[in-house]
């Protein structure tokens, strides 16, 4: 399975830059190539969270989904692709 990792120093109070990224309305804001990222099922955040992220590539619009592996607050967030939809 696929991984991405993106990392940045935003000059702004961990919390507050992991509060942003955690919230997956803003994914296509700063993920690079996201164009729609919506949660599958129940849970919208935290370890298990799966979501249906549309990419685009060029003309190519696929969407995947993608679920979070590992989940440490106000440190890590981990995606791991698993399939195209």
């Amino acid at each position: 399975m696929g991984h991405f990792k993106y990392a940045s120093d935003v000059g702004a109070p961990v919390e507050v830059a992991f509060t942003y990224t955690d919230n997956h309305q803003f994914v296509p804001d700063w993920a690079f190539g996201v164009v729609g990222f919506e949660p599958v099922g129940d849970s919208d955040h935290g370890l298990g969270a799966v979501f249906g992220a549309t990419l685009r590539v060029g003309l190519w619009h696929p969407t995947i989904e993608c679920e979070i592996t590992d989940y440490r607050r106000n440190a890590v967030i981990e995606y791991t692709l698993r399939r195209r939809r």
